[in-house]
């Protein structure tokens, strides 16, 4: 495998482990709209390596359907390399019954990579990965009994990916 190889695989590793932790929680849309719980504004942290804002903007019914979004950014950086994302979410969902949720769901993703150049080693010279994400698709939350929810998202999107390695550059 060579070095280029190898970047993008960690690299997509990465972004896909922050999109998936980052993913809107659909259960607390139906519990949302069961009344059993209420929506959650946002958070910010800060710490020296690591800084996180989220912000998810309180649903808001139109005729039945209740439009709703969320918001992520974090940033971690370290003496060798810094990682930038931005998520955002959108959604669009109705009560079908009073025990399910259908909706649609659409994400966009930027997530950036830098590996600082470390002249004393060049198998750790500076390169930048920068990733592009788009998902869209449908979603359905359901109360099958008291304790037990199902839900179940299919999304279909596109992603566009660059690195910038020993100061070339390649694109999928």
């Amino acid at each position: 495998k060579t070095r280029t190889e190898a970047i993008i695989q960690n690299f997509l590793a990465r972004r896909a482990d922050i999109i998936v932790s980052n993913e809107p929680d659909l259960v607390d849309r139906l519990l949302q709209r069961e009344g059993r719980s209420k929506p959650v504004s946002g958070s910010f942290a800060l710490s020296a390596d690591h800084s996180y804002a989220n912000v998810n903007l309180e649903p808001v019914n139109v005729g039945g359907f209740d439009l709703w979004a969320k918001t992520v950014w974090s940033k971690r950086e370290d003496e060798l390399t810094s990682m930038t994302s931005f998520l955002a979410y959108a959604g669009i969902d109705k009560m079908i019954n009073e025990h399910t949720v259908l909706g649609v769901l659409g994400q966009i993703d930027l997530v950036e990579e830098v590996n600082k150049k470390d002249h004393s080693n060049l198998e750790t010279s500076g390169w930048t990965v920068e990733g592009l994400g788009v998902l869209v698709g449908p979603y359905i939350v359901s109360r099958l009994h008291d304790n037990l929810i199902f839900d179940g998202r299919v999304a279909y999107g596109i992603s566009d990916n660059e690195i910038t390695p020993y100061e070339d550059k390649y694109s999928d």
